[in-house]
């Protein structure tokens, strides 16, 4: 519900496919550098235990979804989510943490559907808005990398910015 501030949270299944491994979940929460163009990390990083519930998982979209059994730090963001379809050409936001690194943010739009089975880099083919499982984004700024998987991919409406899906293939 809105402004339930459950804290959800959303990875990749390849790093947490199970109840055991979402038990012992630990997150890392504003590890981003402490000013523009800086490698060094940020004073607000904070570290949390004591793991998860995992509420859904699948293979087929490398998709974990859990509830964290720990309230996040303030300060803390919740994602809003939408379950409606963009249009093509949205634009699109992704922030990721590539092999472990600072926060990172890559810039796109929405390119095109796509029903892809059971692997997005191979036998996907175009599909009508809202009816593929897939959104193909072609990067205008930033780029993803190996660790970014699992991601959270945000489109922007007006102020705000909605959950649509999590980043597969990188």
């Amino acid at each position: 519900t809105a402004a339930s501030h459950t804290p959800y949270f959303l990875s990749a299944n390849h790093c947490i496919s199970t109840q055991s491994a979402a038990s012992s979940l630990q997150t890392y929460w504003f590890y981003r550098a402490g000013s523009c163009n800086s490698g060094a990390l940020s004073g607000a990083n904070q570290t949390l235990t004591g793991g998860a519930t995992l509420l859904y998982q699948s293979d087929s979209t490398d998709t974990s979804f859990m509830r964290l059994n720990s309230t996040p730090p303030g300060g803390t963001v919740f994602a809003a989510w939408s379950a409606g379809a963009p249009a093509v050409s949205t634009s699109t936001r992704g922030v990721h943490h590539p092999k472990g690194d600072l926060q990172k943010i890559t810039v796109g739009n929405i390119g095109a559907y796509l029903s892809c089975v059971p692997n997005p880099g191979a036998g996907c083919t175009t599909a009508q808005v809202g009816q593929g499982n897939y959104l193909q984004i072609p990067y205008l700024s930033g780029i993803t990398e190996g660790g970014s998987s699992g991601s959270g991919l945000f489109i922007i409406s007006g102020a705000s910015h909605y959950l649509v899906g999590q980043l597969w293939g990188s």
